[in-house]
Order: C-alpha cells, then sequence, then structure tokens
C-alpha cells in the first residue's frame, strides 16, 4: 500500500478512548474505542458537553475537565457515564500543542476481577491536604501534576492568596527550565557515581534498599542517605521526560 495512513485510520487503531474537545468543552471528535467505551455511537456524543459524558468519583476531576489550560495525567481513578460505572481507567487531559483551543483526553480502562467497587472520600475541605488523590495514585508527569495541582488549588482561593498558586507554577517553569541547561554530560556520571558510591563494603542505595525491604529503614539519618544518593537519578529522569515533552511538542509545532 503507497502513501501514509490516513488520520481516520489511525485514530480507528488505538485500542483506547481518544476525546477531542473544543473551547467550549464540547466533544468535537471521538475514535471508536472511546464510542466502545461508552457503549455508544459518536453521533450520540458529538456536540455534548464533557461533563455530561465523562463523570469521576472525585467532583474536582470533573472540575478539571472544564479547566481549559489544566494539564492532568492520572493512574486508576473510576470513571461513570450517564450514573453507570465503567470502570478503573488510566486518565490524561491536556491542551493539544498545536492549538491550545482544543483538548485532548485519553481513557484506557484498567483490568478488572470481579465487580466494580469504589471508595469514596469527597469532603471538599481536605482539598490541600489530598492533592495526591486528584491527581490519583501514579502521576507520569510530577511536574505538570504539580502545576495542575496549584490551578485546581487557585480555583479555591480568593484573589489575595492566588498569587501562592501563581509562585507554584512559576517555580514548576523555574525547574523544567534548570533541567534544559544541565549537560547529560555531567548528569549522567554523576548518577552513576552516586548510585554506585561507596563501591566497598556495598553501595549506599543497595544497603538502604535491602533496609527498605525488610522494614529496618526507619532512622532519619538512613532515609535522608537514600534521598541523597538517589537525588541525581530522579533530576536526571525529570531532565529526560522535560526533553521527550519539547521534542514531542516540536513535532506537533
Amino acid at each position: 500500500m503507497d502513501g501514509n495512513p490516513s488520520g481516520e485510520l489511525i485514530l480507528a487503531g488505538i485500542s483506547h478512548a481518544l476525546i477531542v474537545l473544543d473551547s467550549q468543552h464540547l466533544v468535537a471528535r471521538i475514535n471508536p474505542a472511546g464510542e466502545a467505551l461508552f457503549g455508544t455511537s459518536a453521533k450520540h456524543l458529538l456536540g455534548r458537553k464533557i461533563t455530561d459524558v465523562l463523570q469521576f468519583a472525585d467532583l474536582r476531576l470533573n472540575e478539571a475537565l472544564v479547566e481549559q489550560d489544566i494539564s492532568l495525567t492520572a493512574r486508576g481513578v473510576m470513571i461513570s457515564s450517564d450514573e453507570r460505572k465503567l470502570g478503573f481507567a488510566d486518565f490524561d487531559i491536556h491542551p493539544l500543542a498545536s492549538g491550545p483551543e482544543w483538548r485532548l483526553i485519553s481513557l484506557s480502562l484498567m483490568a478488572q476481577d470481579g465487580p466494580i467497587l469504589e471508595s469514596e472520600n469527597s469532603d471538599p475541605s481536605n482539598l490541600a491536604i489530598r492533592a495526591p488523590d486528584i491527581l490519583s495514585h501514579e502521576i507520569k508527569n510530577p511536574l505538570a501534576a504539580i502545576r495542575g495541582a496549584a490551578q485546581l488549588l487557585e480555583r479555591q482561593l480568593d484573589d489575595s492568596q492566588k498569587t501562592l498558586t501563581q509562585m507554584i507554577t512559576a517555580e514548576v517553569e523555574r525547574v523544567v527550565n534548570l533541567l534544559k541547561k544541565i549537560p547529560y554530560a555531567v548528569l549522567i556520571p554523576l548518577t552513576v557515581f552516586m548510585l554506585l558510591a561507596p563501591f566497598k563494603p556495598m553501595p549506599h542505595v543497595l544497603e538502604k534498599l535491602i533496609m527498605l525491604k525488610e522494614g529496618t529503614l526507619s532512622r532519619p539519618i538512613d532515609i535522608f542517605d537514600l534521598i541523597y544518593h538517589l537525588a541525581p537519578l530522579v533530576i536526571l529522569i525529570g531532565k529526560v521526560r522535560v526533553h521527550k515533552r519539547d521534542k514531542g511538542e516540536g513535532r506537533n509545532g
């Protein structure tokens, strides 16, 4: 077959649900996997407000659906549609780099054994304390998660306190810019050295991980030592993620 596959063919071949939203938070496009997830055809979904189509157990995630600039990635969140529970899913929402007025939602159902059970705790007073819950159990991009949490918090604060969340967002951007400036030629050797040091009798990282497995990692000095030796690795991973994100945005731009 000659030529490249069409966009429609690519969308049809993606196994997880993709939903494109317009600036009014209305469903503009949905792929066949999305139709299968919601159990209805596209013609019954297009033009509907996303909050009428997709709901979360945590009401604050529902608010994120209509936040134009928010980028948020989460795993293991309960999703529903028209009061029907669909199951736990990996969830991602972000503006399209090629057109920020458009947003893309990705939903991938997780394997579920047995009936769908759910534990709910929707006390809105715990917003600041339960920020990790808002973003679910595992955040794929911690910097984007911090930015997303700050944007969610900003909706709950009065004007006199919004400067705090703006400071958080600014600090995230500062960390991203700092990561870009650290050369791999310095960071990679430093990471390897810190993971292997001291070479005798045993690297501290391995020693502390053994203690963690045995349940004996309790002294503050040992916990600090583990974090200290893992810090360059965390920074390296963050730099790689930022580099991959920028490279992806460059291709889409």
